[in-house]
C-alpha cells in the first residue's frame, strides 16, 4: 500500500507531504490511478499527442482514493523503477512511481492504466500534486528533450490535487522510448518559482506490457 498524506513540514516551494510505507503507517491516502477527463493545452505549437481521457476509464482503474477511500492494494511486480499495484479485492492494476523534485524528496505521484478506446487512446495518465498548487497553471510534462504539454487539474481533495489525460499509440511511443519525464508545477507560496519534478522512465515499456497481460 502507498502512503501519501500531507503534513506540517516546509519542502521544495511550499509543498508539504510525506512519504511513508504501510508498515509504518497509522492511516493512509491513497490515490486511484484513474483516467477521465481534463483539459491539455501544447504549449508547443506541434500536433497533440495526448487526449481527453473517457469518462468510463474508471471501470479498469483502481477505485478513487483521492476523496478518502482506502481500497486494499499490493505491489505484485517491479519493472526498473515502476511499479505494478493490483486491488487485492478486484484485481485491477495500475503502474505508479513517485515523482521527485531535485533533492530526491517525493513530492507527487503518477499512475497509469492501459486504456482499449475505440478512437485510439490506449493509456490513461493521472498526476497528483499536493493541495497548495497553484491550480490554474496546471501541470507541465515533457519527456526527454521533447516538447512541452500542459494539462489542467481536474479537481482537489484531502489527498492532493489530480491532472489525467490520455495518449494515443504515437503518445505512448514517447513515454517507451524516453529516459525521463520531467513534471513542473508551481506553489500557491511562490509562484514566480517553478517546482521540477523528475519521473524516471526506466522500466516503462516493461511495466506497461506487464500490465497489459494482466
Amino acid at each position: 500500500m502507498r502512503i501519501f498524506q500531507p503534513f506540517f513540514f516546509a519542502v521544495a516551494l511550499g509543498f508539504t507531504f510525506s512519504i511513508a510505507n504501510a508498515q509504518q503507517a497509522d492511516q493512509e491516502q491513497d490515490q486511484s490511478p484513474e483516467a477521465e477527463e481534463t483539459t491539455q493545452e501544447d504549449t508547443s505549437g506541434q500536433a497533440d499527442t495526448a487526449v481527453e481521457a473517457p469518462a468510463d476509464a474508471t471501470t479498469s482503474a483502481v477505485a478513487s482514493t483521492i476523496d478518502g477511500e482506502q481500497p486494499p492494494e499490493e505491489v505484485v511486480a517491479v519493472h526498473g523503477d515502476w511499479q505494478i499495484r493490483c486491488r487485492t479485492d478486484t484485481g485491477a492494476c495500475f503502474m505508479y512511481q513517485l515523482a521527485i523534485d531535485a533533492r530526491e524528496v517525493p513530492i507527487a505521484e503518477m499512475s497509469i492504466v492501459p486504456l482499449d478506446a475505440e478512437d485510439g487512446r490506449v493509456a490513461g495518465f493521472t498526476i497528483v500534486t499536493p493541495l497548495r498548487t497553484l491550480l490554474p497553471e496546471g501541470v507541465t510534462l515533457q519527456i526527454d528533450n521533447g516538447r512541452q504539454q500542459k494539462y489542467q487539474f481536474g479537481w482537489c481533495a484531502e489527498a492532493g490535487c489530480a491532472a489525467r489525460f490520455a495518449v494515443r499509440e504515437d503518445g505512448l511511443t514517447q513515454f517507451k522510448r524516453g529516459n525521463k519525464t520531467r513534471l513542473t508545477v508551481l506553489s500557491v507560496e511562490k509562484p514566480d518559482t517553478p517546482v521540477i519534478l523528475d519521473v524516471s522512465l526506466s522500466g516503462f515499456t516493461a511495466a506497461f506490457n506487464d500490465l497489459q497481460s494482466r
